[in-house]
Formats: C-alpha cells, structure tokens, sequence
C-alpha cells in the first residue's frame, strides 16, 4: 500500500503546486489589466482558465472584461458565458455578460442577463446592493433600447378609431430573439392592411363589429382582427399554433387600446387539416386576408371558411391579394361548391405598406 499513498500525496503535492502557479499567474495578469495592457492581460487570463479548474470561472470573467475594453465584443461574450455556466448563481459573471451582449447588439439577452444579475444581487450579500445600484441604469438602458429597436425594425403601427395600434412582426434579426421561421404570418401584408383600414373606415363595418363576434381565420399578426376589436368587437384571432405567441403578444400590446373600444381578444389554434375546435362556432363575422397564395391552399381555406359559416347566421370578409388569373378561378370555383358565392366590396385606393404606396386589390365573400 506505501507506494499508492505515496503516488496519491505526490499527485496532491503537485496539483497544489499547479494551482498555485496559477494564483500567481492570475496576479499577474490582474496588474497587467489594471495597467492598461489588456491584450496581454486577456491571454494570461485564458491561460489561467484553461490551466486551473478552481480559478477557471473568474479568469474567464476577467477575460471577458479585457476583451470588452479591447472592444471585442464577440469574443468578451463567449468569455462571459463560460463564466456563467462554470457558475451560474455569481452575479458579477451574468453582469459581464450583460454588458458584453449590450455592445455586441443582443438587446433581448443583455435584458434577461441584467435582470437575473440583479436578482442575484437582491438575493446575495449586503455588498451586492453596490452592484445593484450600478445595474439599474443599465438595465434600463438596455430595455429602452430594446423597445426601440421593436418599435422601428419589428412594428406596424396604426392608427384606428382614433387609437394607436401596435402590430408586432417576426423575422430573422440579431438585436432579439424574434424569428421568422413559422413563414409568411409572421409578417404584415397588404391584404391584411386593406381589410384593416376596410373595417375602420366602413361606417356599416363599423356599426356592425360593435358588440359583434368576430372570428379571424389564418390571424398571422393578428392585424385585422386586432382593428375590429378596437372597434368594440369580441374577437378570435385563430391560427398554427406555432403562431399562437405572436399573436398573444400583439393581444398584450394592444390590451388598453381595445379595452377603452369595449371590444376584446383572445386566441385559438384552429388547423384547417383538422375538425374545426368547438371556439370557432357561433360568429357573427368571419374575417380572413390573403389567406390564398397557392393552389395546395385552395382546398384546406374553403372548407375551414364553409365550416365556420356552417349555421347560416354569420357572413365573411375576406381581402383577397390575387397572383393568377387561374388560382382565382380555382378559389372561386371552391367556395361555389361549397355553397358560398361573392361579391365585391368598395375597398379604399390606397394603403400604404413599409412606405411604399400600393394599389389596393380586395375581394369579399359572403354567403
């Protein structure tokens, strides 16, 4: 047994040794950081990290903080997160990375860093409260930028019934999480602007939605369900239910406005390939927008429009943006077979989408 107990107080003499030789080389790179020499203060500190298991997380906080003064704000982030996951609960590592993904742009993610670094604080030593105070501004900073990056890169905005409405859209971006990879009802369209000026500049339309139940097919943002909610409706916004959080998002948004117009919002998955949910029956309106832009979607729209409108007691209006001569006459001949028969709607010239100003092509269907 003497040589294993040997070979075991040899490999703990050595691995003290290592971590101290690491100490001293943290020191060391901590004087060069604090006299402004950053680039070689960043390397000595990823020796560090990668040299010593103990000292790991705080080298790589130091790292980050380096390369940030070096203004690389990448590579201070990757830093900081390494920190972070070898200690989830050191606020001072989530509060490096709040600061590293503030300069490189993640607006969304500096937020929810400087809020969990602040909850650290709250729940950590009476020293902490330093930091706290130091974060607030930031974390402030942070949301306002965040909040304006929405309102011009991601927003609609709209003004109906004498309110401001807020549509909130979904593409790929790099400032916040919101993603355009549920396809094209992430997004405002025309047909869904043309209905929604429709709805609010009919005086008819606009009589009728007050008090009204008002089903929306294929809602996408929402944007033209959300405008007959403001005009005192009780609406169903319906669609995938991938597209369900977009939605509840832009109901969120739009709460006050709609609440102060008497109408309301909720949402609904409804998949046209399934029985419709028992939530779609008894509507007094069913709203749809350029819900048909291929001839695969022809079939699945007419039979979840006649489905909706199965009792008799409800009409549809629907903004039909036409591609072809010939998906018109297939969507047409669809609805006819089904019992359902159109006319046209006098629809306003004009809407205006992302500053360009385009004619208006809209269809209604009733039945």
């Amino acid at each position: 047994l003497k040589p294993n107990i040997c070979d075991s107080f040899g490999e703990m003499c050595d691995s003290a040794h290592h971590e101290e030789g690491a100490a001293r080389m943290l020191d060391r790179a901590t004087v060069l950081a604090e006299a402004g020499s950053f680039r070689k203060a960043a390397d000595m500190f990823a020796r560090v990290a990668a040299a010593s298991g103990s000292l790991a997380c705080t080298a790589h906080e130091a790292q980050a903080q380096c390369l940030m003064e070096m203004e690389e704000w990448e590579e201070a982030c990757t830093s900081a997160a390494r920190a972070v996951e070898l200690r989830p609960d050191w606020a001072v590592a989530r509060a490096t990375l709040a600061r590293a993904q503030l300069n490189s742009g993640m607006l969304q993610d500096a937020v929810e860093s400087f809020s969990l670094a602040t909850s650290l604080c709250a729940r950590g030593a009476p020293t902490d409260a330093e930091l706290i105070a130091e974060l607030a501004p930031q974390l402030q900073e942070a949301r306002t930028l965040l909040d304006r990056h929405w309102c011009q890169d991601h927003d609609h905005l709209l003004q109906r019934s004498g309110r401001s409405l807020r549509i909130r859209q979904r593409f790929p971006c790099r400032y916040c999480r919101l993603t355009g990879e549920d396809g094209p009802g992430n997004s405002v369209w025309l047909g869904g602007l043309v209905l929604s000026r429709f709805l609010d500049v009919d005086v008819d339309s606009k009589l009728a939605l007050r008090g009204a139940r008002v089903l929306e097919l294929g809602s996408g943002t929402g944007v033209a369900g959300i405008t007959a909610a403001a005009n005192g409706a009780q609406v169903l916004l319906t669609d995938r239910e991938s597209l369900l959080p977009l939605l509840r998002l832009n109901i969120d948004l739009n709460t006050s406005s709609v609440s102060a117009a008497g109408g309301g919002m909720d949402c609904a998955a409804f998949d046209w390939l399934a029985p419709p949910p028992a939530c779609v029956r008894g509507c007094s309106l069913v709203l749809g927008a350029d819900l048909v832009y291929s001839f695969a979607s022809v079939t699945p729209f007419a039979n979840a429009l006649a489905a909706v409108l199965s009792s008799g007691q409800a009409r549809a209006i629907y903004a039909h943006n036409p591609r072809s001569p010939e998906l018109d006459a297939e969507m047409y001949r669809a609805l006819s077979e089904r019992g359902l028969h159109s006319r046209p709607l006098k629809t306003p010239d004009v809407v205006t989408l992302k500053g360009e100003s385009e004619e208006v092509l809209g269809r209604v269907v009733v039945p």
